[in-house]
């Protein structure tokens, strides 16, 4: 008998792996696995040579590549996200950087080890989580891991998915390896409590899928505690296994419901867990914020944006408050008076610019233009030296917010269509940021028309002009 057989078409992925010094690094183990987790169903040529290089033959399709070199290299894995093998792709040298491996023992509350528990490890200072593959634990309840070199960590122990709800995990913070070999303290997790609750909009509607985050009630660094399920379900409910103790819950709703997140802090976690019914979101208001370098027009990616309350100086809670590729992002906001603080997402800009005065009674949009490392920048477009953000909000029906930058003495007025000076909401000498309120009156004491009127801004030689709108 003979059987015709059709052998598939593959794709190649090639490249080489390489240690910081560009040396090829060989007993590396190429893997390919789709968004959700499962590996191809043909995959040949999964490792290195000597030479470092690799040619890997697999299905066609979108894969999560993941660099894993051999935990005797000490050399932390990577993974290159989304690569689309539907055609051959060389993805040419992929540096592996140097690190430290990592041995940690999870048990019970008993000291009996865990099988298959998981390690977490998250950088420092931003949380973001690390790749690391093959973090589960053996029968033994080890798992040995590899994490970059010179960097401080918090490392978490995840009880195994069989109990959940059973224990909790537990994270030891700040960790710095020191040797090439570290073992740490042995993780014995702590008895499960559960947090539960229902969270609602002000009509009572289910809030779904929103973050939810636990920390230590410990000012003022607020140590997190790692939760599995961290998410509200379809009806609003969520139910977290944390250790007893006293504990803070950020609740933060996907910013399409345009909710506002919400902090309840001294949450007391006793044995029997703690039931906290319904938790209400209340409603915001939309701010597309926009990021632009001012000399080249391009837009930001990885600006950060936070509202600080003119009132007290507290930052308010955003979610999404990082611009994506396009530059922008959209947040939520309430009704307060906020100075806008945006930062750069690195040092090749400013470190920060403020757009005062701002509050938020509707949707509404906002651009900021950064300016290169060393010259002042706030708010709209204009020359290099000075900058007024816009005016806000405009049309005004009472107080007008400015904020603007610039050194020297100078003065803000606001002129009517004639050019005619109304008022003089600031005088003096500008040091950086400076903001300033006009109430709409003219300098005898009395509410100007309504109308079009122009805000001049004049600091040493420079010149600004906004328009701005008085409305009934």
């Amino acid at each position: 008998m003979i059987l015709n057989a059709v052998l598939p078409f593959g794709k190649y992925l090639t490249g080489r792996v390489v240690d910081a010094n560009g040396a090829g690094v060989a007993f590396t183990n190429i893997r390919l696995k789709n968004a959700a987790g499962v590996a191809p169903a043909n995959l040949e040529d999964s490792n290195t040579n000597a030479d470092g290089t690799f040619s890997v033959l697999t299905s066609p399709g979108v894969w999560n590549v993941e660099v894993v070199p051999a935990l005797t290299l000490y050399k932390a894995p990577v993974l290159l996200p989304s690569v689309n093998l539907n055609h051959d792709v060389v993805v040419g040298d992929v540096a592996v950087p140097n690190g430290k491996v990592i041995t940690c023992l999870v048990t019970d509350p008993n000291g009996f080890p865990l099988n298959n528990a998981s390690i977490t490890v998250r950088t420092l200072p931003g949380r973001s989580k690390l790749f690391i593959p093959s973090n589960n634990t053996a029968a033994t309840g080890i798992a040995r891991i590899c994490v970059p070199d010179g960097a401080a960590y918090d490392v978490i122990a995840v009880p195994p998915p069989v109990y959940t709800n059973n224990y909790a995990t537990l994270t030891q913070y700040n960790v710095t390896p020191t040797l090439l070999d570290q073992t740490l303290p042995t993780f014995t997790l702590p008895i499960a409590r559960l947090l539960t609750g229902h969270v609602v909009d002000a009509f009572g509607a289910a809030v779904v899928n929103a973050d939810l985050d636990v920390d230590w009630s410990q000012a003022p660094v607020y140590p997190r505690i790692e939760t599995t399920n961290d998410f509200t379900n379809t009806l609003g409910n969520f139910t977290l296994a944390v250790p007893a103790g006293i504990q803070r819950l950020t609740i933060q709703p996907p910013v399409a419901t345009k909710l506002l997140p919400c902090r309840l802090d001294s949450l007391a976690v006793a044995g029997t867990g703690l039931a906290m019914g319904n938790i209400v979101c209340r409603a915001g208001r939309w701010v597309d914020v926009s990021v632009v370098d001012i000399v080249t027009g391009l837009p930001i990616a990885g600006a950060n944006i936070n509202l600080y309350d003119n009132a007290t100086g507290n930052r308010f809670m955003t979610i999404d408050n990082n611009t994506g590729a396009a530059g922008s992002t959209r947040i939520v906001a309430d009704d307060l008076h906020y100075f806008v603080k945006v930062y750069p997402p690195t040092a090749a800009w400013d470190t920060a610019y403020v757009a005062g005065g701002f509050r938020v009674t509707s949707d509404t949009t906002l651009t900021v233009y950064m300016s290169p490392k060393g010259v002042l920048g706030v708010g709209d477009r204009v020359a290099p030296t000075i900058r007024m953000a816009s005016p806000w909000p405009n049309p005004a029906r009472g107080t007008l917010n400015f904020s603007f930058a610039g050194r020297g003495e100078g003065e803000l007025e606001i002129l009517d269509l004639a050019g005619r000076r109304v008022a003089t909401p600031w005088r003096g000498t500008a040091s950086g940021d400076q903001t300033a309120r006009w109430d709409g009156a003219d300098e005898a004491g009395r509410r100007v028309s309504s109308g079009v009127y122009f805000a001049r801004l004049r600091v040493g030689a420079q010149t600004s002009v906004k328009r701005v709108v008085v409305a009934d």
